[in-house]
């Protein structure tokens, strides 16, 4: 079969790209497998391993239904699952510190902080259902404390591999991903994509979108791409006549301040005016916002509207799509593209500010926020480090994604669907984080020394990224492994995607087949 040369800059990634063969256990070992996932979809793919004759033991970390109920770590509270509770006989183990050389601590605490980030989703600011940690030395020591249970666990039941379902980021997988590795032990994380019934793997997060999509063969079936194209994104709101309107405080968002003032703040009832002051503000806040962006979804705090009240300022600002821009589009925070999978640039902030050095002085950086954000990580002070970057403009929430990426001189990101549009669109983009899409032509991976001049100047061959597009979905497996995907398979069969799923979960850890993503090193 002949295969064309299609390495052209842009797809840094892939150029002299040789994966290394991917072993997990040994080959005359017989899996034990650490499985963690919460959604019913993950609970029968590890019910279907653990009836499997080429699997010899399954541990399940999930729901209450599953071994162990992970609750019991994102609201550190005891919950039982099949097997009792995780603390149960709750002591010291060393278990992980026997398997920790003294070189290997600063590992630990990175990973501690990568914890404590993770976990902080659920402080009581962010979450009705939240856990009971406040204090720095609160969560490290309970990081120390869980991170023992979990090697006792996992050495006890023999595991000599993890699997996961998503890209570890709501704590208790985090803390299960981060164990496994300073034990030793493989891990196997597989993620849906964008695309229906197709699902990716890697052994490490960091090595997500390391594919070769250089050496395509000449009959590869393209993947047809139209440019002008607005993808339809299932997980994103359509934008209607309706939702462009101005949004009035309604029914809804008054029993979320009343349940604010009841769990939180229950002394404002006899302040009259102070409750009075909250509620104007409230009200402020929803009218300044088109019903699309609505400031209370399904939650309220009083930081909230510090949040909003910032982001109003802007909603009024004109933007110039004739001068020259990079568009930055903020990721909705927190979720598994920032937390887990951005590295350092989980920090959105850091991102612009590094981006903002590989510009000259006279092209701007258009901001624009996430339509789904709330107050997490968007505090005072993230505004003020954007603000003290001179080319920084926050655009306002009505302007058109698509405007901004097709009249920008490129798109920046840390990993979101928003740099595959953008290619898609003929722009090319700056990666800050490990996407899927990383090696695909018109991606250029972040690094300080990136010539602004390539980035603009370099032309996104579209034929060779449909060509690419079609080479990537010829690789990867077919099935659904995160439940919420489950609406781009029509007449989705569960029999039908276990019978795909668990044999390819399988071959992987048996090293019969490679990840989708490994590491070339």
């Amino acid at each position: 079969m002949s295969r064309g040369n299609n390495t052209q800059p842009g797809n840094a990634v892939a150029a002299d790209y040789k994966p290394a063969k991917s072993i997990m256990i040994e080959t005359s070992s017989l899996p034990r497998i650490l499985s963690c996932g919460t959604g019913p979809g993950a609970a029968s793919i590890t019910e279907a391993l653990k009836q499997s004759d080429e699997v010899e033991h399954v541990l399940s970390f999930g729901r209450k239904a599953q071994d162990y109920h992970m609750a019991t770590i994102t609201r550190t509270r005891s919950m039982a699952g099949k097997m009792g509770e995780l603390t149960d006989h709750d002591r010291y183990s060393g278990t992980l510190a026997q398997s920790i050389s003294p070189d290997r601590m600063e590992q630990f605490y990175r990973f501690l902080f990568q914890f404590a980030d993770h976990l902080h989703r659920r402080e009581s600011q962010y979450h009705y259902r939240p856990h009971r940690l406040e204090t720095l030395h609160e969560y490290i020591n309970y990081y120390h404390l869980m991170a023992d249970i979990f090697a006792r666990r996992i050495k006890d039941h023999g595991i000599n591999v993890v699997l996961f379902f998503n890209a570890p980021h709501l704590g208790f997988d985090t803390l299960c991903y981060q164990v496994a590795k300073l034990m030793g032990i493989p891990t196997l994380v597989l993620m849906q994509t964008i695309f229906p019934n197709k699902f990716v793997s890697c052994s490490e997060v960091e090595t997500c979108g390391k594919i070769d999509l250089t050496d395509i063969p000449d009959n590869v079936e393209i993947y047809p791409i139209e440019r002008e194209e607005s993808p339809d994104l299932f997980y994103m709101d359509k934008v209607t006549p309706t939702s462009l309107r101005k949004g009035l405080l309604n029914p809804k968002d008054l029993l979320l301040v009343l349940t604010y003032i009841l769990t939180r703040e229950p002394a404002l009832l006899r302040r009259p005016a102070a409750l009075w002051s909250l509620f104007r503000r409230a009200c402020s806040v929803k009218s300044s916002f088109p019903r699309f962006r609505d400031p209370f979804a399904d939650f309220f705090h009083v930081n909230q509207l510090d949040y909003f009240e910032t982001l109003a300022e802007f909603e009024n600002q004109p933007v110039n799509l004739e001068r020259d821009y990079v568009y930055f589009p903020l990721h909705l925070q927190p979720e598994a593209t920032t937390s887990a999978m951005g590295g350092i640039y989980m920090d959105q902030a850091l991102a612009i500010e590094h981006l903002s050095m590989l510009l000259p002085d006279n092209c701007a950086i258009y901001v624009k926020e996430n339509p789904k954000q709330r107050h997490f990580m968007r505090d005072p002070l993230f505004f003020h480090r954007l603000n003290r970057i001179p080319s920084v403009q926050i655009v306002p929430s009505m302007t058109c994604t698509y405007q901004l990426t097709d009249n920008s001189r490129f798109v920046a990101t840390v990993t979101g669907t928003a740099g595959w549009e953008a290619i898609c669109r003929g722009r090319n983009v700056v990666a800050f984080g490990y996407p899927w899409y990383a090696s695909f032509p018109g991606v250029f991976p972040y690094h300080p020394d990136l010539s602004y001049g390539e980035l603009v100047s370099h032309q996104v061959s579209h034929d060779l990224l449909q060509k690419a597009t079609g080479h990537f979905l010829n690789q990867i497996p077919d099935g659904i492994v995160y439940e919420r995907y489950k609406p781009l398979v029509p007449d989705f069969d569960q029999q039908k995607n276990i019978s795909m799923v668990v044999p390819y979960i399988i071959d992987v850890i048996k090293g019969r087949r490679s990840p989708v993503f490994v590491s070339n090193s």
